[in-house]
């Protein structure tokens, strides 16, 4: 596309970088504050996509910092009028509910970072993995795990997220307390098997209690601390 002086401009859906940003679908139907139905035009979108919409998409396109939204998939369909789902706001909500037609965007990873909240220094945050559906790491920041509560089903990896957060604190000289009723956490003594499977490297700063009787892998009785 070209000005009035034959110079070319940004298309419509195009940035001021010369970097085309595609909508991958459309609002429609009913939209409210918290939720809305996209009508997907892209495969692009996946169940576990984050999409944007803005506020002022004329703004999007030149690439400003403009107010955005971040939604995720909470469903997702097949019907005569093509691929939908349904979509959750995540973080702030509109004041009034999205335009009907509204164009959807995948969501940038900055963007993601951002509301997650999971873009800090390694120094200060412990490393869970990747996020699902993306390449990149998931880093929380230490001070905020005031309380933390794992679950899920049998089987969805809950003892495998604790013994992951429980490396990451030992790797930062943070003392950790665990009441292993199943006798689960006692393999932290154990390299993983990409390591060889020998000795873990916080051998040395594990203490595991137990009934020796029973447990002949423990360290200490657990009487010991009734003594």
């Amino acid at each position: 596309m070209s000005d009035n002086n034959g110079n070319d401009s940004p298309s419509k859906d195009e940035d001021i970088g010369g970097t085309e940003e595609k909508p991958v679908g459309r609002l429609t139907g009913k939209t409210e504050l918290s939720s809305a139905t996209l009508l997907i035009e892209s495969k692009e979108v996946e169940r576990t996509s984050y999409l944007t919409i803005y506020k002022d998409d004329k703004k999007a396109k030149k690439n400003e910092d403009t107010d955005y939204f971040i939604l995720s998939i909470a469903k997702i369909w097949n019907d005569s009028d093509g691929m939908k789902a349904d979509l959750t706001v995540v973080g702030d909500r509109p004041k009034r509910p999205f335009e009907v037609g509204s164009k959807v965007y995948l969501a940038k990873e900055q963007q993601i970072r951002k509301l997650l909240g999971i873009d800090n220094p390694p120094e200060k945050s412990v490393a869970l993995g990747k996020l699902l559906g993306y390449d990149f790491d998931v880093n929380l920041l230490i001070k905020d795990f005031g309380r933390v509560f794992i679950t899920g089903r049998s089987g969805s990896g809950k003892s495998y997220t604790m013994g992951v957060l429980c490396e990451e604190f030992m790797a930062k000289g943070i003392p950790v307390v665990i009441l292993d009723r199943h006798g689960e956490y006692g393999s932290l003594k154990i390299a993983g098997e990409d390591e060889g499977g020998a000795e873990s490297e916080f051998i040395d700063n594990i203490i595991e209690f137990s009934d020796l009787s029973i447990n002949k892998g423990a360290d200490i009785d657990i009487e010991y601390l009734f003594s």
